[in-house]
Parts: C-alpha cells; structure tokens; sequence
C-alpha cells in the first residue's frame, strides 16, 4: 500500500531584496531600541535638564519654537521614539518571515519616517542659523557649519528617496505576492 501525500500550496521563491531590507532594519531596529531604552533609563535617574525660575525661563524664551518644545517635551519625545524603534524591529521581524501584516507596517512605518525627514528640515531650515542661511553665507557661520549644514540636508534627502524607493518594492505586485503566499 503506498502512502500518498497531500500535494502542497506552490510558495513564491523568496526574494533577495527583502530579505536583505528586513535583516538590515532588524539590525537598526534592535540597536535603536537598546538605545530608546538606556535612554529612557538614564533620563529617569536624572533631575530635569531645565529647573524653574527666572533665568531657565529667559533660556527657553530664547529658543525658538521647536526646539523649546523638544527641551520641554524630551521624555515624551524618548518614549515615542522608542516606541516607532520596537515597531520597527517587531514588523522588520515580521517581514523576515513573509507576514503580510508586517509588509504593511513596515510601509506605514518608513512613511511616517519620511514625514519626520521632511518636518526636521523644515524645522531646522526655520531655526536662526538654519541650513538655509548657512549655506548660503547669511549670518555669522563658520565653515564646519556649512559642511554641516549640506551633510544633514543630503543625509535627509538621500533618507526620504531610500525609504520612498524601498516603499515603492514593497508595493510592487511581486513583492506582494511573496507575501500572499505565507
């Protein structure tokens, strides 16, 4: 008597690119979590970096607005950070396995990294000694501050054309169908 086994689905063969993207950003995911939470264990063992009175009062008067918020809002600002950093590692981890509801977080994910590029330079570029004013001679700047300047808007620009490229692969119906499929 032979024993016949029960013919199994046809799985989609595993593409590279998402592999390597999902390793990568498990890599990224898991130091950035590490660091979210030594962070925020540091931070609670410390007193608040601002105190009250008159002149913490004049210092973040003197901030502009974003900046004032960040000082006024650090903890708040290391616990989201933490949060996007362990949902991050949990859908990379999710994409290394073919989960299709790891793929759409991953995607939700990096587009919410895109808005925070784009917000950041449009913070930095309203600060006084924006980029803007900086690269272009505006205002008491030294050399390294231009550098700076260019190396932060091509790091932001090259981050957000990555993420939108790596976005656009998942998308794609081939992508997707390595997905359908586990």
């Amino acid at each position: 008597m032979a024993i016949s086994v029960p013919p199994q689905p046809a799985k989609s063969p595993r593409s590279e690119f998402v592999t390597a993207v999902g390793s990568v950003f498990l890599f990224l995911a898991a130091f950035a979590t590490l660091v979210g939470v030594m962070r925020i264990v540091m931070e609670s063992s410390m007193p608040p970096a601002i105190g009250h009175g008159p002149q913490h009062e004049a210092f973040l008067n003197s901030l502009a607005a974003p900046e004032r918020f960040m000082i006024l809002h650090e903890r708040a600002l290391a616990g989201i950070t933490l949060a996007i950093s362990l949902a991050t590692l949990i859908s990379a981890r999710g994409l290394l396995r073919r989960r299709d509801w790891a793929r759409r977080a991953f995607i939700a994910i990096l587009v919410l990294y895109i808005m925070w590029f784009a917000a950041s330079l449009v913070v930095v570029f309203s600060a006084p000694s924006s980029p803007h004013m900086l690269l272009h001679g505006s205002g008491n700047s030294e050399p390294g501050e231009r550098v700076v300047a260019a190396v932060t808007v091509t790091i932001s620009v090259g981050l957000v054309a990555l993420f939108a490229w790596i976005i656009r692969r998942l998308l794609s119906p081939t992508i997707r169908a390595e997905f359908e499929t586990h």
